[in-house]
C-alpha cells in the first residue's frame, strides 16, 4: 500500500506537536510538513507537494476559509478541515462548500486518531481537481 503523503496547517504549536506525532507513528502516513504560518503555507505546499493538507479552520493569518479557497481551488490538494465545532457548524459547512473535503473534530485527536487517519486517506485517494502548476 503507498504512504500517504499529509501536511498539517495549525497555528498551535501544541497542536502540530501533537498531530505531527500521533499521525506520523500511523502506518500507511507519512507527515511531509507541519507549517503555523499562514503566509507560507502556499509556497510551502508548491514545495513539498503533499497528497492531502489537514488545515485548523480556526488558524490565524489569512483566514482559514481564505486560504482554503488556495489550496483547494489553484493548488487542487484535497483540504481535511480540523475544527472544534461540529458539523453544524456554519463555519465549517462553509469550508466544505468552499472546496474542503471533510472535516473532523479537533478535540477528538487523542480518542480517535484511527479515524482521522481514515478520513486522511479518503482524501488523498481522491482525485485532484486542478494540476499543481508553476509558479505563474
Amino acid at each position: 500500500m503507498d504512504r500517504v503523503r499529509i501536511c498539517i496547517v495549525d497555528d498551535s504549536l501544541t497542536m502540530r506537536a501533537m498531530l505531527a506525532e500521533m499521525l506520523g507513528g500511523e502506518r500507511g502516513i507519512d507527515v511531509v510538513g507541519v507549517v503555523a504560518d499562514t503566509a507560507e503555507t502556499y509556497a510551502f505546499l508548491r514545495s513539498v507537494r503533499p497528497q492531502v493538507v489537514a488545515i485548523d479552520l480556526g488558524i490565524g493569518g489569512i483566514a482559514g476559509l481564505t486560504l482554503i479557497d488556495r489550496i483547494a481551488g489553484r493548488l487542487g490538494l484535497p483540504v481535511v478541515v480540523l475544527a472544534a465545532g461540529g458539523g453544524d457548524d456554519p463555519v465549517v459547512a462553509q469550508a466544505l462548500r468552499r472546496g474542503a473535503v471533510g472535516w473532523f473534530d479537533r478535540r477528538t485527536v487523542a480518542t480517535d486518531t484511527r479515524a482521522l487517519v481514515r478520513l486522511l486517506k479518503r482524501a488523498a485517494a481522491m482525485k485532484p481537481r486542478l494540476e499543481l502548476r508553476e509558479a505563474a
